[in-house]
């Protein structure tokens, strides 16, 4: 079983948000991305399917729907939910919980969040980060949940497996709020992860913009997905007939709301407009088809050439990301970095937390490696002064109480053994070596 949009219902505007309920609601977010994911992942396709709430967060999505069921709707992104339900919980007061993302994310997000919403108390639970969870760490998100008591719940684990996470806790999850699952919201918040400028918003280009700035991570999902979601979507048109009981059946299962638009009926037939009307909207989706097209092969073809211009490849680190890193407490709370513990107490994260594989970040197979330490506190100390002196570093727990600097990754050792070279004149590191992850 997949999603087919011909059979999903979706919030068409950002309106109808204001009609939904305050009451226990699992909201989730697809785009094209995620509706490729949910062809091949059953149980992506039945947490989506099964979500209280949908929205179209995406401009492929917005255009299929036109497409495929001949009405419009407006594109609500994850940030336009998660800012929605802020503002909303701000107007009442209450209490929000940030379930997700590193300790250092959650941080800035504390903060941020202290100075904008200034009547929501927030509580933030940094769980493991690994594909699939045990039973005693779902217990431990559960019952931080339980022990907030909060009014909002606010999901960044990814997709699919945010999604799928609420899918299969929903029922053990005692709560009454809106559960969103809002994915890199969390970045985007916290300052991160850099969001489109308006302008390329506007024109759906936002995918584009991300794709120029993390090609390395984003190429497969932008350039091979694009045509995958195209592929999919001509295949729905024409040659799939799935059965309408079938996929709505679990879709909006929870009790019955009602939604005024402010805009009309939008979800009404569109078969008696006027033919050139159809015929101008369905010139308008080609139109976009044929941009994605071209877009996706540019791309392909000059990603050779553009990549080393955004990101040169002379050091500090050009591929890194911070990551947050395995420590040796038992403790509940993240011993790694005490002080953002001290001064924000509703941050807590599981014990023995792993560092976020190269894989996930595109960072490559080889690291720069300057300095191999006995204790996190001494390694702390050193990356503080690589820090200092302008390099950009990260710590590696490799177990047995080693922690490892790396300044840099690189997917090709040559390279990383030419940039190790150029390292050594930089301070604090005169015995850089390359290490593979």
């Amino acid at each position: 079983m997949g999603i087919f949009i011909k059979h999903i219902r979706l919030l068409n505007y950002r309106s109808e948000l204001d009609a939904l309920p305050d009451r226990k609601m699992i909201i989730n977010t697809i785009n094209a991305y995620s509706y490729n994911l949910a062809q091949k992942d059953t149980m992506f396709a039945k947490a989506l399917n099964s979500s209280d709430v949908l929205i179209p967060d995406g401009a492929g999505i917005v255009k299929a729907i036109q497409f495929l069921k001949k009405i419009k709707v407006e594109r609500i992104a994850g940030w336009d939910l998660f800012t929605y339900e802020m503002e909303r919980l701000n107007r009442k007061g209450g209490i929000c919980f940030f379930l997700g993302s590193s300790v250092k994310v959650l941080e800035m997000i504390m903060i941020k969040t202290a100075g904008e919403y200034k009547n929501i108390r927030m509580i933030g639970y940094s769980p493991r980060y690994k594909s699939d969870f045990t039973n005693e760490e779902n217990k431990a998100m559960i019952d931080e949940i339980h022990a907030a008591m909060p009014d909002l719940i606010l999901i960044g684990m990814t997709a699919p497996k945010q999604e799928k996470w609420v899918y299969l806790h929903r029922n053990l999850l005692k709560v009454n709020c809106h559960i969103c699952a809002i994915g890199a919201v969390f970045d985007f918040y916290a300052g991160t992860v850099k969001r489109a400028p308006v302008w390329w918003q506007k024109n759906s280009m936002e995918w584009l913009y991300r794709l120029l700035m993390e090609p390395r991570r984003m190429w497969k999902r932008y350039i091979i997905g694009n045509f995958l979601f195209i592929y999919y979507i001509i295949k729905e048109k024409y040659f799939l007939q799935p059965s309408l009981s079938e996929q709505t059946k679990s879709v909006f299962n929870t009790k019955p709301f009602s939604i005024h638009p402010q805009h009309g009926d939008h979800s009404s037939d569109t078969s008696d407009r006027p033919q050139h009307v159809q015929k101008k909207e369905g010139f308008s989706i080609l139109l976009h088809l044929i941009i994605v097209i071209i877009a996706s092969c540019g791309g392909f073809f000059l990603y050779p050439i553009v990549y080393p211009l955004i990101f040169p490849k002379n050091l500090p680190n050009h591929t890194l990301v911070e990551t947050t890193i395995e420590g040796n407490s038992t403790d509940q709370r993240d011993t790694l970095n005490q002080a953002v513990i001290i001064s924000n107490p509703e941050i807590r994260s599981q014990p023995k937390a792993v560092a976020k594989s190269q894989k996930d970040f595109g960072q490559g197979k080889y690291v720069l490696i300057v300095g191999s330490l006995p204790t996190q506190p001494e390694a702390e100390q050193y990356a503080k002064k690589l820090r200092a002196a302008g390099i950009d570093c990260e710590i590696i727990n490799i177990g047995n109480k080693l922690f490892r600097i790396s300044i840099a990754g690189f997917d090709d050792k040559k390279e990383a053994e030419k940039c190790a070279i150029q390292a050594k004149s930089k301070p604090y590191c005169k015995n850089v070596w390359v290490a593979r992850r």
